[in-house]
């Protein structure tokens, strides 16, 4: 988290000064690549913290559901719900486009969360056996 703040304040910070004389015919595009992070490190920061309290709440619930029994089962349960939350969050923050019909919007997003949320599930999956260990 630390690293995303400080990307953040870095952008900031990049997009504030003069710019080189040797680059000053391309300073729109330097400050639109800028600009662009500090709204992905944002979405970024927002999500993982969501994401990360749901988990352990989402974690907490299903343990007094099943005892301490089922550790796969909290994991999964988990981890799938909370990074569905932070994949929807993180990917509407980021890249939103507002102006555009939330039809368009919607099929965007959609189309670059789908494969990301499939990941992220496979991996949760995949890591299980190490919980045990």
């Amino acid at each position: 988290m630390f690293v995303i703040v400080l990307m953040v304040l870095a952008a900031l910070l990049f997009t504030a000064l003069p710019p080189s004389t040797r680059f000053a015919t391309n300073n729109p595009a330097y400050l639109t690549i800028f600009g662009i992070s500090i709204r992905i490190s944002i979405a970024s920061l927002i999500a993982f913290g969501v994401g990360d309290f749901l988990d352990v709440y989402i974690f907490t619930k299903v343990r007094k559901w099943f005892g301490t029994k089922r550790l796969w089962l909290r994991n999964n349960v988990s981890n799938i719900l909370s990074e569905a939350i932070d994949t929807i969050l993180f990917m509407t923050l980021a890249f939103y486009a507002i102006g555009t019909p939330f039809a368009d919007n919607f099929h965007f997003l959609l189309s670059i969360a789908l494969p990301y949320r499939l990941l992220k599930c496979c991996a949760s999956i995949l890591v299980t056996p190490f919980v045990y260990m």
